[in-house]
């Protein structure tokens, strides 16, 4: 568990380091997108009716769009169909709920992840996830709890999340995001960190790595030798129009 404590360090140092960019608001234009990491959710607001459409990894897509009342919805999808393999394609949808506290510091979040595979696959996916963020856009930390399950045939997993973004540079943000899953003889964790970087007016750019620990069976499985699976992360984000 090494590698992981020395990772959960590296997002706290981040979280709060003193972010001296914040204080040229005229040099630095705000962060666009305070409300969500990599993936994960943060109880910071978009500008209502913010909308963007992610590719990860050339494979997954998923478009957002932010309401006025600190809502936000998206939905997703492998288009499995371009490959000729399938028309059932795997399609999820998100859901997130913000609130904001007196302290302008303090937000919290709540929401959904519903995972629809093709009718082959054993099981659809669902976690529900809440949790509370420290920070404003230029710097902030994320805590939270989760539960869901992908496997009808086991009982549904726990988790915690513990998320950090900061300020690099006039249009660059460090990200860092971290799941960690006790299980009944074993922990999964999955670390992720790196960088948003805005393009142009209309497009960011994402790269990060990570890790992630399998199971021992769900390495035999895989008829892989480690345990321990690198991560690549690149994402490119298109802003649309309200």
């Amino acid at each position: 568990m090494l590698p992981l404590t020395r990772h959960c360090i590296f997002v706290l140092v981040c979280a709060f380091v003193p972010a001296s960019h914040a204080q040229q608001g005229i040099l630095y234009p705000p962060n666009p997108y305070p409300d969500h990491y990599f993936f994960a959710p943060s109880g910071l607001r978009a500008n209502a009716g913010a909308r963007y459409l992610k590719n990860t990894s050339l494979v997954f897509f998923h478009s957002n769009k932010t309401k006025e009342n600190g809502k936000s919805v998206g939905w997703g999808l492998i288009p499995t169909f371009l490959t000729g393999e399938t028309t059932d394609i795997p399609i999820w949808l998100t859901a997130v709920k913000r609130w904001q506290t007196r302290n302008p510091n303090i937000n919290t979040w709540a929401g959904g992840f519903f995972l629809k595979l093709p009718e082959d696959a054993e099981s659809d996916g669902w976690i529900f996830h809440s949790g509370i963020t420290f920070g404003n856009p230029e710097k902030n930390l994320s805590c939270g709890v989760l539960v869901g399950s992908f496997d009808k045939n086991s009982p549904p997993f726990k988790g915690i999340m513990l998320n950090g973004q900061v300020r690099l540079g006039r249009k660059s943000w460090l990200i860092c995001e971290n799941y960690l899953s006790p299980g009944a003889q074993t922990v999964t964790p999955v670390c992720l960190w790196g960088f948003r970087k805005k393009i142009s007016r209309s497009l960011m750019l994402e790269l990060g790595a990570g890790w992630t620990k399998l199971r021992q069976e769900d390495a035999e499985s895989l008829s892989i030798t480690t345990r321990y699976v690198p991560l690549p992360w690149f994402s490119l984000m298109f802003s649309r129009k309200k």
